[in-house]
């Protein structure tokens, strides 16, 4: 995931628009890893294990949801240290994901809220007919469940519910905006 940030508006409508962050996702699909022959018709899975859908690996048809699929899987990583289908071995991994249900959050950051367990849940689902219709309302829901608010400003950033104090953007000994000195 590459993070862009600007002062700068973007043309274009939506999040990025105002000048806010911008996130560009990549490598879903990128590696190719082979595994051992009748797994898929080819014998070969194209896509990074820790991020690969069901579908991908059975190698049915793909679509958006395969793409949210390997986005929740990020963003569980993300408030988790560790994939949800962590595992030691490449053929373990792809177990998983075809068939152990998805761990909680909760299970690994205790401090996290319940919902955050259900958006992910649904993101993550095996059958992809299960999950959002779109990545957009998968993040949207994420954030409702995180308590996030819907957009930062360009500069801010936001601290969601157990993941601690933001880190300072203020130089050491720089006087927080909107604060006199001394105080």
């Amino acid at each position: 995931m590459l993070l862009e940030e600007s002062e700068e508006p973007r043309a274009g409508t939506g999040p990025s628009a105002d000048g806010a962050e911008h996130v560009y996702l990549s490598d879903f699909g990128v590696s190719k890893v082979a595994v051992s022959t009748g797994l898929t018709l080819t014998g070969q899975v194209v896509g990074t294990l820790d991020y690969i859908a069901p579908e991908q690996i059975e190698g049915r048809e793909v679509d958006g949801r395969t793409d949210q699929y390997s986005l929740a899987c990020a963003a569980f990583e993300l408030l988790c240290g560790s994939p949800p289908f962590q595992q030691h071995e490449g053929l373990a991994v792809l177990s998983a994901q075809l068939s152990e249900p998805v761990p909680s959050v909760r299970a690994r950051r205790p401090a996290l809220p319940a919902e955050a367990d259900q958006v992910l849940a649904r993101a993550l689902a095996k059958n992809p007919a299960s999950r959002y219709a779109s990545c957009a309302e998968f993040a949207t829901d994420l954030g409702r469940a995180l308590g996030a608010a819907p957009a930062a400003t360009a500069g801010q950033a936001t601290v969601l519910p157990g993941t601690g104090p933001a880190p300072s953007r203020q130089p050491p000994g720089a006087v927080p905006p909107g604060t006199a000195p001394g105080t």
